[in-house]
């Protein structure tokens, strides 16, 4: 007997369609860790990214370390990438599952697949350009700028979604204590 996940009572109180692992699952558990994880990675990145990119900026606030900053980009570049692959290895339907669009899904569920969407499509180009960018690829000076820009493109497009899952994050949190003051307030009635 195969023991399918339910929607918790939070996502079902946000009004989701959506299967979601129980709360305190081992499913649960390794989202939250590979989530962990990749936005530690996300957010390496994104800033020893800015301080390689712009290098008066980085001597005044760290002095020099150039070839440090690129080794340690390079090392998270390195777990960013294997992240995504052994996450959809263990869990392919999950991913699918959570990728998935229903025409009654809520707009918390919509801008939860498109930043999923759009982070997998960016996290794609950052890849395939920091891996050619990285193995110094013997390519076209338009083709190398268009790699830097594609990159850099995509970098901008991840860091902006940050603030936008943290608002939504956000706003998922106040429905719910929301909903539960007014659940309270019914029963002292």
């Amino acid at each position: 007997m195969s023991a399918k996940p339910i929607i918790s009572s939070t996502h079902r109180r946000m009004g989701a369609r959506t299967q979601s692992p129980p709360i305190g699952s081992t499913t649960e558990h390794r989202r939250r860790i590979f989530h962990a994880a990749n936005a530690l990675t996300t957010i390496g990145l994104i800033f020893t990214g800015f301080l390689i990119t712009y290098p008066d900026l980085r001597a005044q606030l760290i002095g020099g370390y150039a070839l440090q900053l690129a080794e340690w980009h390079r090392l998270m570049a390195l777990a960013f990438m294997a992240m995504p692959v052994a996450w959809v290895l263990k869990t392919p339907t999950e991913l699918l599952q959570t990728v998935s669009w229903h025409l009654r899904s809520t707009w918390l569920d919509l801008w939860r697949k498109a930043h999923y969407g759009i982070c997998l499509v960016a996290s794609a180009i950052l890849v395939v350009t920091g891996t050619v960018l990285w193995l110094d690829i013997e390519v076209s000076h338009t083709t190398l700028d268009a790699t830097v820009g594609a990159h850099v493109v995509s970098t901008w497009v991840v860091f902006l979604t940050i603030p936008l899952h943290w608002l939504s994050v956000a706003s998922r949190v106040v429905r719910a204590k929301r909903k539960q003051a007014t659940e309270r307030s019914h029963k002292a009635v």
